[in-house]
């Protein structure tokens, strides 16, 4: 077996312990039915040829170098996700006390973990302006052969820091996802899956896993299920899905639809992704978001300009 390279293989373990947790998903039962369950893993030196997929001998292929994209992509949702947060909050105060809150944070002097995680996501404008130079290292894994200074520079990711346990706690629902998902074209027998099959193995994964999670933990698998259904806007450059797929805004609005009542600091998650798929497409003409609009009036307008573009 080839050596995991990546630091985000650090996680499995936590994916394991997380899958033993979904008892929906009858993981040991289709285990007997003949499922391999052992991961093939492939793209270990970088370049992502094929994110997952199941074999006919039952085997789950996974590649090594999308799970560092995904665990990248999950970084930002989470930072996005909590600068949202911090940001309502903040509005729900007094202007001097606001100014009071934001002053504290910016004295470096305090270096407590409180004060260190906060001082992270206390403006929305520099997190969203440092997830597109986030991006383009997450584009550089998609793209290339992974060199070892590559490597070295991926290895300095502090995996225990404050933020990074965070965005561990996301990316492994989000690699959940994505392996339930191949479990569950096992579990209807797709031997040859079409756009409804794959509509309906991301229905059952998401169903398994949304049931099963601890009420404290939705909104953090929640999180996870939208980045790994987001992470692939950066595969299409049109949204057409394929043959087999269905169109990737479809898929990620679908599941959106299940959740998005639960709260409503999704939406700007998703209009950040959206921001980055034009920057990354270089669509110029992808719409701007006012300053007096709302994230769900942007990911409606999202919405229109996608189904107009097709």
């Amino acid at each position: 077996m080839e050596k995991l390279k990546f630091p985000v293989h650090k996680l499995n373990d936590n994916i394991s312990k997380l899958l033993s947790q979904i008892k929906s998903a009858q993981i040991s039962e289709q285990i007997q039915e003949g499922l391999h369950n052992e991961i093939q893993w492939e793209d270990c030196d970088g370049m992502i040829t094929d994110i997952a997929h199941l074999d006919c001998l039952n085997r789950v292929h996974l590649s090594s170098a999308y799970c560092q994209f995904l665990w990248i992509i999950c970084d930002i949702a989470i930072k996005t996700y909590d600068a949202i947060v911090f940001k309502l909050e903040l509005e729900k105060l007094e202007p001097d006390l606001a100014n009071a809150v934001i002053n504290e944070l910016n004295d470096y002097n305090k270096t407590s973990e409180e004060y260190v995680t906060l001082r992270e996501i206390n403006s929305l404008e520099k997190v969203l302006k440092e997830t597109f130079d986030e991006f383009t290292i997450a584009s550089h894994l998609r793209q290339n052969k992974v060199s070892d200074d590559d490597l070295k520079q991926l290895n300095k990711i502090d995996m225990g820091g404050t933020y990074s346990v965070k965005t561990n706690s996301v990316f492994s629902y989000g690699i959940v996802f994505i392996l339930l998902h191949e479990l569950a074209h096992f579990r209807f027998k797709h031997y040859l899956p079409n756009k409804k099959d794959e509509s309906d193995a991301d229905n059952l994964a998401f169903w398994d896993i949304y049931f099963d999670v601890p009420k404290e933990e939705k909104i953090t698998a929640s999180l996870g299920i939208l980045s790994a259904l987001s992470s692939l806007l950066f595969f299409s450059d049109d949204l057409k899905g394929d043959d087999q797929h269905p169109d990737e805004d479809q898929r990620i609005f679908e599941i959106f639809d299940y959740v998005k009542n639960d709260c409503s600091n999704y939406s700007g998650v998703l209009v950040q992704f959206f921001k980055l798929w034009a920057f990354d497409k270089g669509r110029e003409d992808f719409p701007a978001m006012s300053n007096t609009e709302s994230f769900d009036q942007m990911l409606s307008k999202i919405k229109f300009f996608i189904e107009q573009q097709k």
